[in-house]
Parts: C-alpha cells; structure tokens; sequence
C-alpha cells in the first residue's frame, strides 16, 4: 500500500506529562514549534532552562486566547515580537480577559526575523478577520511587511503548517466555517452540500465537525417565527438578524449553528428536525449521512 504524501507526522510534547497544561508540538521535517501555554504557567515557561532560549530575544508569532463571558466567543489578539518573554509578560500584566497563548517560533540558529514575524502576524490577523471565528482584541491592522518572493514562499509554508498543529490541538480561530465548491449552488451535481426549502425560504448548508454550517445568500421566511418555535431559536434569530448576519431575510455570511436543527429552525422559522428537512442534490435526508 502506497503512503499518501499528504500525511503528517505531528509530535505532542507535554512538558508537565498530563493534558491541558504546558505543551509544544512539532512537524516532521520542519524547524517550526509551536507552545500552548496556560497563562497560569507562562513565568514558568520563560524561565524554564530548556525552554528559555526560545523566549529571550527570539522572533515570534504569538495568539492569546479567551473566552467571551456573556456570548461564548472566542477572543483572540494577534502580536509579533522579538523578545517574547518580554512582550507576553507585559500581557500578563495589562490584559486579564486571555487564557492561554499559542506561540510559534523556529527552532534554527536563524530563528524569525522581525520582517518575518510581521509578515506572518498580518496573515495570521486577515485569516482570522476572514473566517470569522473569534473577536479580534487588537486595537488595530497589522502593519505587515514586504518579502521577497522565495522569504515569502517560505513563510506562507510556515504558516501552513503552524496551521495543522493548531488544528490538531483543537484551535480552529483560522479555519473556514465551510469548505466552498464551485458547483455548491448546483443542485445537478452531486456536491457535499444539503439543502431546504420552507414557506419562501431556501437555503443551502454543510454539515462539518463543528455542527452545521448555513451559507451565505441562504434565505429564511419572512415574518416572525410561529408559536411552536423553541424560545432558544427564536432569540438566536433575533440575535442574527440584529448582528446583520442576516439582513432582510438574508445570510450575509456563512454562520456556524451547533446543529442542523438550531439551522433548520431558524431558517424554517419554525421547529424543525435537521435530519428530516436537509436533503443533499439527489434528494437523501441528512439522516442517511454516514
């Protein structure tokens, strides 16, 4: 059996032996590294003799992450530094509302320099913009840096692959919502794409790892939704349509429900079961999905 060459070696190191505390992960065949640390366990970190060298005056990419108290989001402040351990205590001490950090440095004589780093914060930073998964904390864009064609090439493989091993440790600020097609309106082709129609509503989804996913143009029933509608639907429509993810009746955006039903339902303006009203381009329930 032939190896796929898209597989990845990933290596976890827990730096104090059990989850959920101090971590760093590794690609094979690259000299990136990527921290995940408590910020309970970030002085520990900066001080730690095999660990130090890559905090004191390193060039680095940094994510600090919280959670919103009142709606759940994610937040999220995007930095680039030169002295890590410098810059991520000054966090500590001035912005309470972070948990956790995600840092990714290189680990070569070289390291990242600063037009790197730059570089690096501002894709990171317009990815995240983008996809829409978190509440951006920095006051302002990132200024970014200019690179010459082969540093830029290297760097956007950088950020590739620091891209996997957030996502293998659940972080997914910088992942799409929804994987697009071409043919995604198409209902003639068989697409990943399931779709439904209520009153003079239409609207298209995907079901994700995440939930279920209602894209952008979809359109829900005008009106107010009727009395069998759960008291939890009607107010994230109302909430929908006051954020302007909907606007008269339609998505503006692709936005992310916990499940099918919460789409159905919202859409449908009514209680609806996901399974039973998703239908993919040659006609199968969201049921049938294996």
């Amino acid at each position: 059996m032939g190896v796929n060459k898209q597989t990845k070696t990933i290596t976890m190191f827990l730096m104090e032996g059990v989850p959920n505390h101090r971590l760093y992960c590794e690609l094979a065949n690259w000299n990136g590294r990527m921290y995940r640390i408590p910020r309970g366990e970030l002085l520990k970190t900066e001080t730690d003799e095999n660990h130090k060298e890559f905090f004191d005056e390193n060039g680095a990419v940094y994510i600090l992450l919280g959670k919103d108290d009142i709606s759940g989001k994610t937040l999220a402040y995007i930095g680039e530094t030169d002295n890590a351990k410098g810059r991520l205590s000054n966090h500590l001490a001035n912005k309470p509302w972070w948990n956790e950090v995600i840092v990714l440095i290189r680990t070569n004589k070289e390291g990242l320099d600063k037009a790197q780093v730059r570089y690096l914060e501002q894709a990171f930073y317009d990815t995240a913009e983008m996809v829409d998964r978190c509440k951006l904390m920095n006051a302002s864009h990132p200024g970014g840096a200019t690179l010459s064609e082969s540093r830029q090439s290297e760097m956007e493989e950088f950020i590739q692959n620091a891209k996997i091993l957030m996502r293998a440790v659940g972080i997914k600020i910088l992942e799409p919502v929804a994987i697009r097609t071409e043919t995604y309106q198409d209902k003639s082709v068989d697409t990943p794409y399931y779709y439904m129609k209520a009153k003079d509503a239409e609207a298209c989804g995907q079901p994700t790892a995440d939930g279920f996913v209602v894209l952008k143009d979809s359109k829900i029933t005008s009106g107010e939704p009727n009395s069998s509608t759960p008291e939890g639907y009607k107010n994230l429509r109302k909430t929908l349509i006051e954020e302007g993810v909907i606007k008269d009746c339609i998505f503006a955006k692709d936005y992310l429900f916990n499940s099918s039903s919460a789409a159905a339902s919202v859409v449908a303006g009514s209680s609806k079961s996901g399974n039973k009203c998703w239908k993919n381009s040659n006609g199968e329930l969201l049921e049938k999905l294996k």
